[in-house]
C-alpha cells in the first residue's frame, strides 16, 4: 500500500525544512518502489497515488502498459485489428489485416523495428523509397495511412503517448496508365503458357467477372452445383450487395472436378492457393509472371483487367449492357460503360456489319426543293 508524504532534509541553519510537495510512495507492476512528486495539495496527491496503484495493478494483471513508447508494434497491431472487428466491415478489416501483416506481423516484416520508441519518420521514409520500387504510389501511401490509423486508436486508447510518424508525407501519386482488356489471342497465350493451377484460376477470372477479393472469398457453400451459379455474398462485395452468376461450361467442369479432388467442407475456401501459394496475396504476382511468359505487353495488364476482359467480351458476343452491370455487381450503368468495356478490344467492323440493310423501294419525297435558291418549302407534292 503507497503513500504520500513530504519531503524533509537538514538546512544549514540546522532546522529542519519540510517540502512545499507532496510525494508519492508506491510499488509498480513489476514490484520496484517508486517514489515521484505528485502536488502540493494533499487530497491532489492521494488521487493521484490511487491512479498510479490502479495502473500498476491492471498491468499486473495482464493488460498492457499504459501511454508507454516501449510498447510492442506487433503487439498494438493485434489490439488493434481486435477492436476494429466491432467496427469495421469485412472487406475493409481484411485490407487491415493484409496491410498489417506486411508491415508488423510476418516472420520478416516490412518495417524492422520491434518497439513505437524505434519508429521514427525516417523509419516510414526509408520504407516509401523501398516499396515504391515495386509498389504503385498508391498502395504505398495506403499502408502509411492504415500504419497511422493504428497509431491514432493506440493514442486514443492511451496505449502510447503520441503516434511518432505524424505529419509523414505521401507520395506524389503517379497517374497510372488505363486497364485494358486482353484480346483473344492474348487469352490463348496465356492459357497456354499457363501452370494446370493457375490456368483453371484465368479461366474462372474470365467467364464470372469476379473480383479478386471476391474470388478469394468463395466458399463451397457459395457453390450451387445444381442450379449451375455461384453465390457472391453482400459482405464481400464493394456495393454491399449479393449477386449471383450462372457458371459457363469451363467454370462448372473445373469447380466440379476441385470439389471432387478435394473433399472439402461447405466452409471451406474455394481458393486456398495457386500454385502452391497464398491465392490473395500471391495470385498477382503468378499473373505477372504467366502474362510475361505468354509474351503479352505488360502495358495496362493486371490481373484486374481479367474482369475488364470479361465486360469486354460480354459486349462483343452481343450481351445488352444492363445485362453486363448486373453480373459484375456495378451500381451504375455508366461505371460499366466507361471502365468495364474496353472501345479498343471491341470488334467496330462487325458491329457494323450487324446493322440491317436499309432499303427504299420507291422514294416519296413530301416536299418542294426550289431550284434557285435550294431551300425546301413546306408545300407538299401533288400526288
Amino acid at each position: 500500500m503507497g503513500s504520500v508524504y513530504r519531503r524533509t532534509w537538514k538546512a544549514k541553519d540546522g532546522k529542519v525544512r519540510r517540502s512545499k510537495r507532496w510525494w508519492m510512495d508506491y510499488r509498480d507492476a513489476t514490484g520496484k518502489r517508486i517514489r515521484k512528486p505528485a502536488s502540493t495539495d494533499k487530497k491532489i496527491s492521494h488521487s493521484m497515488l490511487r491512479k498510479e496503484e490502479e495502473e500498476a495493478e491492471r498491468i499486473r494483471m495482464g493488460g498492457p502498459e499504459k501511454g508507454s513508447l516501449d510498447t510492442s508494434l506487433s503487439g498494438l497491431a493485434r489490439l488493434f485489428l481486435m477492436d476494429m472487428e466491432l467496427h469495421l466491415k469485412p472487406r475493409t478489416l481484411q485490407d487491415y489485416r493484409e496491410v498489417l501483416g506486411i508491415l508488423l506481423l510476418r516472420d520478416t516484416p516490412a518495417l524492422s523495428v520491434k518497439k513505437v520508441a524505434r519508429l521514427k519518420p525516417t523509419t516510414v521514409k526509408e520504407y516509401q523509397a523501398k516499396a515504391s520500387r515495386k509498389l504503385a504510389s498508391r498502395t504505398v501511401n495506403k499502408h502509411i495511412r492504415i500504419l497511422g490509423t493504428m497509431l491514432n486508436w493506440a493514442v486514443n486508447s492511451q496505449l502510447i503517448p503520441c503516434n511518432p510518424i505524424k505529419g509523414v508525407r505521401m507520395l506524389p501519386v503517379v497517374p497510372t496508365r488505363p486497364q485494358r482488356a486482353l484480346s483473344e489471342e492474348e487469352i490463348s497465350e496465356l492459357l497456354l503458357v499457363a501452370d494446370a493451377d493457375s490456368r483453371d484460376i484465368w479461366i474462372l477470372f474470365l467467364d464470372s467477372g469476379l473480383r479478386k477479393r471476391e474470388m478469394a472469398s468463395l466458399t463451397w457453400a457459395d457453390i450451387d452445383f445444381e442450379a449451375q451459379q455461384i453465390r457472391v455474398r453482400a459482405e464481400e462485395t464493394k456495393t454491399g450487395k449479393g449477386r449471383t452468376i450462372p457458371m459457363s461450361d469451363g467454370v462448372l467442369q473445373i469447380l466440379d472436378r476441385r470439389h471432387k479432388e478435394a473433399d472439402p467442407e461447405p466452409g471451406d475456401v474455394v481458393l486456398p492457393s495457386i500454385c502452391g501459394r497464398p491465392f490473395y496475396t500471391q495470385a498477382l504476382h503468378v499473373f505477372k509472371l504467366d502474362a510475361e511468359a505468354a509474351g503479352i505487353d505488360p502495358a495496362g495488364v493486371h490481373i484486374h483487367g481479367l474482369r475488364r476482359t470479361f465486360a469486354t467480351r460480354l459486349i462483343r458476343a452481343g450481351a445488352d449492357p444492363k445485362t453486363v452491370q448486373t453480373l459484375l455487381g456495378h451500381s451504375t450503368l455508366e461505371l460499366t460503360l466507361q471502365l468495364y468495356t474496353d472501345a479498343k478490344a471491341m470488334d467496330l467492323r462487325s458491329a457494323i456489319n450487324r446493322l440491317p440493310t436499309l432499303r427504299v423501294e420507291e422514294a416519296h419525297p413530301v416536299y418542294w426543293v426550289l431550284p434557285v435558291t435550294g431551300e425546301s418549302t413546306s408545300i407538299p407534292r401533288a400526288s
